[in-house]
């Protein structure tokens, strides 16, 4: 566990990866002595709060949105439907004196919309530094996990309940010009057969390659070739879902030279082999 000033960092998690929960089976009580921010980016998963097996009181978690649990708060997810993938995250922490959540404090469970998905790189870039365990990186840590939480305390205020049918929301002030993030991931789609290099991408932007790499890892706590590589992997189990798909003409489709190199970052990416995605997927679609 990482002490920082006001807040202490238990865990973070953040990975695209196919889920490994089976649809429509209830998960759970999870419950932790911390409090714990959990995303959601479908509109097919449901929740409930409380120590009893979900009924009548379960409901549907809005996409895009983060769950914010106290601690010791009992809950449940169930996924109603097969998917190829997930972007699943979660982010453990403590709350000490000076720092609180009020609002949050006086229910088990809070509701935050974040439809521009602004608290997604930081969690990307917490479970990087953590990962790293490097000196020094606490207070890299602490600036990432006090920008979190001021973001909820933030959306807190702006109005809403914070429950799912009036949540709080992770908004800008004023509408912002497309990050880094953005333009890249349009640069990348635009041919993803013909993947642009680092330098071509850099020129396309209007940058030196050296600045947009140091940007982007300060803007978004990915390097642009991890960033490339997430992008064409999601698009690629996109592709692999529709019928009549194969691996390799997915692998060229999505810029990779051969199969084999292909399977080896698909699976070092979501843990199945592109194969075992396809078959996968397909009996899901049977049953």
């Amino acid at each position: 566990m990482l002490q920082v000033r006001g807040v202490s960092v238990a865990a973070v998690f953040a990975a695209a990866a196919a889920p490994t929960r089976p649809r429509g089976v209830w998960q759970g009580p999870y419950r932790y002595d911390s409090w714990v921010l959990d995303w959601n980016e479908r509109e097919d998963v449901e929740a409930q709060v409380g120590p009893l097996p979900p009924g009548a009181a379960s409901f549907r978690r809005l996409p895009c949105s983060w769950h914010l649990y106290a601690p010791r708060t009992p809950y449940w997810h169930r996924d109603r439907l097969p998917v190829a993938t997930e972007e699943a995250m979660w982010f453990l922490f403590t709350i000490a004196a000076p720092l609180t959540l009020p609002l949050a404090a006086t229910r088990g469970l809070s509701v935050i919309r974040d439809p521009q998905r602004q608290l997604v790189p930081h969690l990307y870039a917490m479970r990087d530094l953590q990962e790293r365990g490097e000196d020094g990186m606490g207070l890299a840590l602490q600036g990432r996990a006090l920008v979190v939480l001021g973001a909820l305390i933030t959306a807190s205020r702006r109005g809403g309940e914070g429950t799912p049918q009036s949540p709080w929301c992770i908004a800008d002030e004023q509408p912002r010009p497309a990050g880094l993030g953005e333009r890249l991931e349009a640069e990348t789609v635009r041919d993803l057969a013909h993947p642009p290099s680092l330098d071509a991408l850099a020129e396309r932007l209007g940058l030196s390659a050296s600045s947009l790499s140091h940007r982007f890892v300060q803007e978004t706590g990915q390097t642009v070739m991890q960033r490339m590589r997430t992008i064409r992997i999601r698009e690629a189990r996109r592709l692999l879902a529709e019928p009549g798909a194969s691996v390799k003409q997915t692998a060229h489709r999505v810029g990779f030279r051969t199969a084999f190199h292909f399977s080896s970052v698909f699976h070092r990416m979501t843990g199945l082999t592109p194969r075992d995605f396809l078959h996968r997927h397909q009996r899901s679609r049977r049953s």
